[in-house]
């Protein structure tokens, strides 16, 4: 199982991360607002406390709400109030089972040879209706020059236009609660974990037909590029199919093996 992954900052405020915990691969991005606080404590404390709270559950969608709960009670004590979209995947790597959970808007797909499905849920109160009702007392909307609203639905107090994150101390009514999807993963299929640099500024369909024809994340995040992406960009491929490489890329290995005194041959 491989994990391919390629960031383009312009905030400084995504993360990624990937490891293993005995048989589970753990792989998943974040992205900050706020500041970077939330999403790099998330980045560097995920390991230390998913494995303490697998070693006492292996119900695996048990775990990550814990996980997600005990990251997020530390982020609520930052005094910037940062806060962070999360999305977390583990795979089973012998099963190929997997597990995913995430809060905010950096959303997954899982990728099979003439299909896709979404795996993650957008916590944006603009795109579900569900959050919105439950939370319609505190929604509220940005006001222009003319005092008319304008832009997406908030939460108030805080403005976040997301229900679920983590941290964001300033505004209450967030919560840290995943969703959670399950399923198996064939070896030709991939998993896309993506923030929102990506899926804002990339049709899906064209992100589809790049990961199928060189399962490489650099393409991703160029094409993001490409269509002027105003926000950090982070691509994550998960799959057991090899990368093909970019040119640039190809290049600087070139480069690299001839300035260490190896042949263009080897």
């Amino acid at each position: 199982m491989h994990v391919y992954v390629d960031n383009t900052n312009v905030k400084d405020e995504d993360t990624y991360f990937h490891f293993l915990i005995e048989n589970y691969l753990v792989a998943g991005v974040a992205d900050g607002h706020g500041g970077k606080d939330a999403s790099t404590f998330c980045k560097d404390n995920i390991h230390k406390v998913l494995k303490s709270l697998l070693e006492k559950n292996i119900n695996i969608s048990h775990t990550l709400r814990k996980t997600f709960e005990t990251l997020h009670q530390t982020c609520l004590l930052f005094p910037n109030f940062s806060g962070t979209t999360l999305t977390v995947l583990v795979i089973d790597v012998q099963s190929k089972q997997y597990t995913c959970a995430n809060v905010g808007d950096s959303h997954g797909i899982h990728m099979k040879k003439n299909s896709f499905m979404w795996i993650t849920t957008s916590h944006r109160l603009q795109d579900n209706p569900s959050e919105r009702t439950r939370l319609k007392n505190f929604i509220s909307y940005a006001r222009g020059d003319d005092n008319c609203e304008c832009g997406p639905p908030r939460l108030y107090p805080g403005g976040l236009s997301t229900s679920r994150a983590i941290g964001d101390a300033d505004c209450k009514q967030i919560s840290c609660q995943p969703n959670i999807y399950e399923d198996v993963l064939s070896d030709e299929d991939a998993i896309v974990l993506c923030t929102d640099g990506i899926w804002d500024f990339v049709n899906v369909n064209k992100l589809l037909k790049v990961v199928r024809n060189n399962y490489n994340p650099e393409f991703i995040c160029r094409m993001a590029v490409r269509n002027n992406t105003r926000d950090d960009a982070t691509a994550m491929i998960i799959t057991s199919q090899n990368m093909k490489m970019s040119i640039h890329k190809n290049l600087f290995n070139f480069f690299i093996k001839t300035e260490n005194g190896s042949s263009s041959e080897d």
